[in-house]
């Protein structure tokens, strides 16, 4: 199974931002698709979004990176006090 070092301490989520290779901002997340592989290492998550103009782009990640962001974002949302949208999964 592959896995992503735990850090020793809770992640830390940044407080400023990189200005070294911006992506465009996301409008609207239309979709993800994993990329399946018969080897673990090569398996890849797609994101697909649009921007302000309703141009598409996509972003493409390891699996593992993918789950560590998925952790990550969990953190913010338990620090926040953030309440995620009570939406059926688009396969609901």
């Amino acid at each position: 199974m592959l896995r992503k070092k735990a850090p020793v301490k809770a992640a830390k989520v940044l407080s400023f931002t990189s200005n070294l290779n911006p992506l465009p901002a996301v409008d609207q997340i239309q979709g993800v698709q994993l990329q399946r592989s018969a080897v673990q290492l090569d398996r890849k998550v797609f994101i697909e979004y649009t921007d302000a103009a309703n141009e598409w782009h996509e972003l493409e990640m390891p699996l593992a990176d993918a789950m560590y962001l998925m952790t990550l974002l969990h953190q913010i949302e338990r620090q926040s006090g953030f309440v995620p949208l009570n939406e059926p999964l688009p396969d609901e």
